[in-house]
């Protein structure tokens, strides 16, 4: 009884703010016809439709205007296993892309794309139970997804490739260091995988807010000359031969994937990204999430905020500006790290200074160079990483 007075209770001031009358639906804001179901911002509320051509329209953006796909290019979408590569794959296949070769159509490029999932360590290919409700479904947009295991392309001579992995990335002894070295054993499987398929393109669907947690975690660990390449849509820093890297959601929240996902999913009410984080002090991507997600709850602007001070920044013309990168990480390097490098006896000393501390854990060039635990992770890196610093 008290739940059904207080319900009566609530009704009864609704319609008396509004006339007597309870209070009418707030219409979608582009269309000002149907009613705006999901909200972002606050205070701007989208119909399903309007929704999707909101954020396919950035994302297209992102594929022709900035990263320069024209249309008959073979292409590799990186699926991770999140909402945001799972977004972006229904974003491009229903309203993007058409396969190479058939007549273009208005709002849709012809290419052929291949979505992937690199396999690093064996680990679920879904890293969020929104994703696999939705392919549970077998949505017609979402074609196979390829796994690509990174012991068959980067230690495909070893053994025990899947336990050679496991022993490099415990061998760091540094929370933030493993993830670097995750991350960078990810990215070369990709590249090598690229290239084997001839792929001009490899396209990651890191969101806004993952592009604002991976600034605020390089300027942590001391990467800031490497800043202005997180505003960048396009990465071709890879060098000759090797595809360029496309951020086709870049300029996409991820409140507006939530709000994406909660469409697909059937649902009217927007389901937040997966669990709280768990704060790990020692780890600056774990702290660096929290940052920007606790900044984003207070202050709905601050993921916006942080992009737009990295945009400030002159931006890497990778093409002619040819920047120096670490060999290991690929992060733009200052010439001070570099002359600092030629004037030690270690090819280590080549790499930059947050992979010295987090990856071989060491703090200066001749601490490198006498550090056999070093020498040990050096030695377990992948033949394409090792030949790399040594021809650098």
């Amino acid at each position: 009884m008290e739940m059904d007075d207080t319900k009566t209770t609530e009704n009864k001031a609704m319609r008396s703010n509004n006339g007597g009358e309870p209070p009418s639906p707030r219409l979608c804001a582009k269309c000002k016809e149907q009613v705006g179901v999901y909200t972002l911002r606050r205070n701007n509320s989208y119909c399903r439709d309007c929704l999707e051509e909101y954020l396919s329209q950035k994302v297209r953006g992102a594929l022709c205007k900035r990263g320069g796909l024209i249309g008959g290019e073979k292409v590799g979408l990186c699926f991770s296993g999140g909402m945001s590569s799972l977004c972006a794959t229904y974003l491009i296949e229903a309203h993007s892309r058409i396969p190479s070769g058939e007549r273009r159509q208005r709002k849709k490029v012809p290419f052929d794309m291949t979505v992937f999932h690199v396999d690093l360590l064996g680990e679920s290919l879904y890293q969020d139970a929104r994703v696999e409700r939705i392919m549970e479904q077998d949505p017609p947009w979402c074609q196979e997804i390829e796994i690509v295991k990174a012991e068959d392309v980067l230690f495909q001579e070893q053994k025990a490739p899947s336990e050679h992995i496991k022993n490099l990335i415990d061998s760091i002894s540094d929370s933030t260091g493993r993830e670097d070295l995750k991350m960078i054993l990810i990215r070369e499987t990709m590249l090598e995988k690229a290239m084997k398929e001839g792929w001009s393109y490899i396209l990651m669907a890191n969101t806004a807010d993952a592009r604002a947690r991976e600034a605020v975690a390089a300027t942590a660990k001391g990467q800031g000359f490497a800043l202005s390449s997180f505003s960048c849509a396009i990465d071709s820093r890879y060098g000759e031969g090797r595809p360029r890297v496309v951020y086709c959601m870049k300029d996409v929240t991820q409140e507006e994937v939530d709000c994406l996902s909660s469409a697909l999913l059937g649902e009217n009410v927007v389901q937040q990204q997966g669990d709280a984080v768990v704060a790990d002090k020692k780890n600056i991507h774990n702290l660096a999430d929290i940052f920007t997600k606790q900044l984003q709850m207070s202050n709905p602007g601050g993921v916006s905020n942080i992009m737009s001070s990295v945009a400030k920044l002159t931006e890497f013309d990778w093409e002619t500006d040819n920047p120096a990168c670490c060999p290991l990480c690929w992060a733009p390097m200052h010439e001070d790290e570099m002359l600092g490098a030629l004037a030690s006896e270690t090819p280590l000393a080549i790499v930059c200074e947050s992979c010295k501390v987090g990856v071989f854990g060491c703090l200066t060039n001749e601490e490198l160079a006498k550090s056999e635990h070093a020498s040990q992770i050096f030695n377990k890196l992948p033949d394409v990483i090792r030949n790399r610093i040594l021809n650098k």
